[in-house]
């Protein structure tokens, strides 16, 4: 179903919504309070209506799941009844159901429907009416604008589709951003957040749902369109920009843990596309946000969110399972990554942080996995999977080079030992390659967790006892393979010094995988 144009190009005059566009439109202006209502109306989504037109669902089919953005828009009574038939909708088509970036407000209904939750972090979240610079807690705020505005920064905003050559400029400060940040094979992202390339066309789709629906409530009727909000250096060049997709909507409910108080919240804005050039003065973000609160402030908006920070806990409500696979997915995928950087700056202006969720059926599948990842990173499956092998397989590169260097000192000492105190005896052998097992184990141990594995954190206790539990182990497992392969090689090799080497060479050859599985999944792995 395609609901709007997507460039500029394709029309400028807005024709008449059909019946169903009529009604989508409606139920987004109505109950869109949510950052994500928005980007559901983009043309790659799919969209749920119940029967009756009492609420919608935004979603995208990856394979066999249907990816949801955000909660479903309804009235919040309607809520347990919509999420049902949407439910009911994949279960016929044997699909499963994934709720993207859901709130706690709806919690209890995805727990009354049996579904699973993960916490996936926290969205910052201002109300501008409130919002101010005076105070200490802000005062890196205030301090990063004067900066900014003494190098001469200059703010400039469009409402709605900025023109041609404004966005000919955004481009180039976009791509330099993406290609400082991310690298020459840089992408943007898209589904949970907007793209430059298409943001006449979201700006299109802001105006579409103005001026084609009827607000339920007076503070909507300010006309939230999209915002792009530039910062130019005193010589003209465009140096940042912000753009703000609109948040819709009067949630009216029970919030979760909010001793059942009734929300009355009208609509604002939430942050989308922020981009900076590398040479931009040090405080123009800062300052391009809070002329952006203090815009909305003068508009009547009650709410601006920062976005999300993914796998944030400043609420501590993740489980120890929760923190170690999340811990597993930027730690050792780098796939995930929270990007703490990004925590501290939002953190800087004291919002409230809110709890978002990844709900479903069913979570921990390979195949929910790789539809959520594919479409968070904007990048389809085989990417993904190359991503983890390639990180996984330099990994394991590493871990070959510090075995390396470990087995050559375990070989030294062991022929020493051969040298000075001649052997035909397995058991003596196995003596032996104890000790110089043992005396490998040091520069094993730093190596492997400053290079191989990259932690920075100094040593710990629990470390060094699993790291000691893991050398038992290995000696373990080594003698035992050792004494296969002497038993083996002692009728065919009758040198001492050759029978012993071989030996130690295909006991070596068996043990590194399963002296790395252990190390990367269990000595090293992170504390929850």
């Amino acid at each position: 179903m395609k609901l709007w144009p997507k460039n500029a190009d394709e029309t400028q005059i807005q024709e008449p919504l059909t019946q169903t566009e009529a009604v989508i439109a409606r139920l987004t202006r109505c109950y869109g309070h949510h950052a994500l209502a928005f980007f559901g109306l983009a043309p790659e989504n799919a969209h749920f209506l119940t029967p009756a037109g009492e609420g919608l669902v935004n979603y995208r089919l990856v394979g066999k799941v249907a990816v949801v953005l955000g909660d479903p828009l309804c009235a919040f009574e309607a809520r347990e009844r919509v999420t049902r038939a949407f439910l009911d909708f994949c279960a016929l088509r044997k699909w499963n159901a994934v709720f993207y970036q859901a709130s706690a407000a709806y919690l209890q209904c995805y727990g009354a429907l049996k579904l699973h939750t993960f916490k996936m972090g926290e969205e910052a979240v201002l109300d501008p009416q409130t919002f101010t610079l005076s105070g200490s807690a802000r005062a890196n705020i205030r301090t990063s604008c004067r900066r900014a505005e003494r190098e001469g920064v200059a703010i400039e905003w469009y409402e709605g589709v900025p023109p041609v050559e404004i966005i000919g400029q955004l481009a180039g400060v976009s791509n330099a951003w993406l290609g400082y940040k991310v690298g020459e094979q840089a992408a943007e992202r898209g589904f949970s957040m907007g793209r430059l390339d298409e943001l006449v066309g979201a700006a299109q789709r802001a105006d579409r749902i103005e001026n084609r629906s009827t607000p339920i409530h007076p503070s909507q009727e300010s006309k939230p369109r999209l915002l792009t909000e530039v910062a130019r250096m005193p010589d003209g060049t465009v140096c940042a920009f912000v753009t703000f997709t609109p948040i819709y909507g009067v949630f009216q409910g029970q919030e979760v843990g909010a001793n059942d108080q009734t929300i009355d919240q009208a609509g604002g804005w939430t942050v989308d596309l922020m981009r900076r050039a590398p040479d931009a003065a040090p405080g123009t973000m800062e300052l391009l946000l809070v002329r952006a609160i203090e815009h909305m402030q003068v508009r009547g908006a009650r709410r601006v969110n920062l976005g999300l920070a993914a796998w944030a806990d400043t609420n501590q409500e993740m489980s120890s399972t929760q923190r170690q696979l999340t811990s597993f997915a930027t730690e050792h995928l780098d796939l995930l990554a929270s990007g703490k950087s990004l925590f501290n700056f939002k953190q800087k202006f004291q919002p409230c942080w809110q709890s978002c969720y990844i709900v479903g059926t069913t979570l921990i599948t390979p195949a929910v996995i790789l539809a959520v990842l594919r479409l968070r990173n904007g990048s389809d499956r085989k990417l993904i999977q190359l991503h983890v092998w390639r990180h996984t397989v330099w990994q394991f590169l590493r871990y070959c080079v510090v075995g390396s260097i470990n087995t050559l000192i375990d070989v030294l000492i062991l022929n020493l030992l051969l040298w000075c105190f001649p052997t035909g005896h397995v058991l003596t052998l196995l003596a032996y390659n104890s000790l110089a097992y043992t005396g490998g184990a040091g520069s094993s141990f730093f190596l492997n967790k400053y290079w191989t594995f990259r932690q920075k954190q100094s040593i710990t206790w629990r470390e060094m006892r699993r790291f000691v539990l893991v050398l038992i182990l290995e000696i373990v497992y080594s003698n035992g393979l050792l004494w296969l392969a002497g038993e083996a090689l002692q009728p065919i090799i009758h040198n001492v010094t050759l029978w012993g080497n071989a030996s130690k060479l295909l006991a070596v050859a068996g043990g590194t995988i399963l002296s790395y599985a252990f190390l990367r999944y269990w000595a090293f792995a992170q504390k929850p």
